[in-house]
């Protein structure tokens, strides 16, 4: 197999079980009750609140992951957060 063939399928790979432990991350919040406890808000601000650290985690792991297999690009983020880039 080709290595850029190889390394877009780590990639699949690698977002596919991170998106797994996103689901796992909202079930352990369903079957634990947390969300029963969070219902005093509305669900989906509740679902919302819950996901938020599980979402950052998500960030994170996909620009390690992304920085193990050598992959580029640009993030949107980048463009608005970081200082514009002058090109002479």
């Amino acid at each position: 197999m080709p290595a850029e063939r190889r390394q877009r399928w780590l990639h699949h790979l690698g977002v596919a079980g991170g998106l797994a432990l996103l689901c796992g991350w909202f079930w352990i919040g369903r079957s634990s009750g947390i969300m029963d406890w969070m219902i005093r808000l509305p669900l989906l601000l509740a679902i919302m609140v819950w996901m938020i650290p599980a979402l950052l985690l998500w960030k994170h792991y996909n620009r390690w992951l992304e920085r193990r297999l050598q992959i580029t690009g640009r993030y949107l983020e980048d463009e608005v957060y970081l200082p514009p880039t002058r090109k002479d």
